[in-house]
């Protein structure tokens, strides 16, 4: 994504926040894509990213298995 954004012009962000939402069903075919068994939820996470000037840049809306991901909170 970094790269993508410096072809437009925007070389440094910062990141607003992550949130995890919720864990949820699987919706259809996303057990093939993600790998999701239908039984194990995936976790629904959003991200906002800002300019250098703190106007909103992208947001971003994942799913992940719970099974295959490995968050890190710090202070």
């Amino acid at each position: 994504m970094t790269k993508t954004l410096a072809r437009f012009g925007v070389f440094d962000y910062l990141r607003e926040h992550k949130r995890i939402f919720h864990a949820c069903r699987p919706r259809a075919g996303e057990t093939r894509i993600v790998k999701v068994l239908k039984k194990r939820p995936p976790l629904v996470t959003e991200s906002i990213d800002l300019g250098l000037d703190g106007e909103p840049l992208q947001v971003g809306i994942a799913r992940f298995s719970a099974d295959h991901i490995r968050f890190v909170f710090e202070p």
